[in-house]
């Protein structure tokens, strides 16, 4: 009734006969082609976009200062080509505490600054800089810089209120 394509072999003689194909068979085929198709336009290509592994070792040097260190698929990583010194805010009653690893920065090259109250400036001499948004207005309590760590801790000026608006 309906046969598959035949398929190239090389014992085969070129002059043989090709079979009917079967209509239903190319139909889901050609929907799965173009299935990966879109896939493949939409995330590109996934094996390559997600097939590296990311590690941080975190070490007591001699001297007794912690060392971080950061390998992709086991390579080291410098500060400079590192892209993601993320920050950490955590909101806690009335105060919110600022942290930020900046492993191999002195403070005499470091820079810290906040604006307009509510956003806060990280910067180096070597031309890394951060700017962060925090959560509301702020005024500081304290700030310091001892292994490679920055920690500010801030009062809120703001509280934390919600209330129902009412639509014309």
């Amino acid at each position: 009734m309906f046969g598959r394509k035949k398929k190239d072999n090389k014992d085969d003689k070129k002059d043989d006969a090709v079979q009917p194909s079967d209509p239903f068979m190319d139909m889901f085929e050609k929907m799965i082609k173009d299935q990966e198709e879109i896939i493949r336009s939409m995330f590109g290509d996934i094996d390559n976009n997600f097939s590296h592994s990311v590690v941080t070792r975190v070490s007591v040097g001699p001297d007794g200062k912690p060392k971080v260190e950061k390998f992709v698929n086991g390579v080291p990583v410098t500060q400079e080509e590192s892209e993601d010194v993320e920050p950490e805010i955590v909101e806690s009653g009335d105060k919110v505490v600022f942290t930020m690893e900046l492993p191999g920065v002195s403070k005499d090259k470091l820079s810290v600054r906040l604006k307009n109250k509510v956003k806060l400036i990280v910067s180096t001499e070597d031309g890394f800089r951060r700017e962060v948004s925090l959560p509301g207005s702020v005024s500081l309590i304290s700030a310091r810089f001892k292994n490679g760590v920055l920690s500010c801790t801030f009062h809120k000026e703001y509280v934390e209120s919600e209330e129902e608006i009412h639509l014309d």
